[in-house]
């Protein structure tokens, strides 16, 4: 699963009864603990990657008319881009817009009517 991105096909699943060679036998045990081992180390590093990143989340909520400040980065976003600009100087905050709850975690900002 970790080399492909699918599951393999498992002897374990062919062989349902003792095997009559103990060679089968210890190659479906050591395949068994590996599969094990290979498991816990991806739970491992789950747990390790999210705890870095809770250690740096900050839970902000807003309230519905309260008035907040975008933020842009036109240097990724390639609709704002601009040509052979410098944008050094570029205001990196726009706003104040009034919000509006769409849900727990996404706002819809509403923005000022361009004439």
């Amino acid at each position: 699963m970790a080399l492909y991105g699918y599951h393999p096909s498992f002897i374990t699943s062919y062989l349902r009864e003792k095997s009559k060679a103990q060679v089968v036998e210890d190659h479906i045990k050591n395949k068994q603990q590996v599969l094990q081992l290979l498991n816990d180390n991806l739970t491992l590093a789950q747990n390790i990657m999210k705890q870095k990143e809770d250690q740096h989340h900050n839970e902000i909520s807003f309230d519905v008319g309260e008035w907040v400040f975008l933020q842009l980065q036109p240097y990724k976003q390639m609709s704002l881009k601009q040509a052979k600009k410098d944008n050094k100087l570029s205001p990196k905050y726009y706003g104040p817009y009034k919000l509006q709850n769409i849900s727990t975690m996404a706002y819809k900002l509403e923005l000022h009517a361009v004439s």
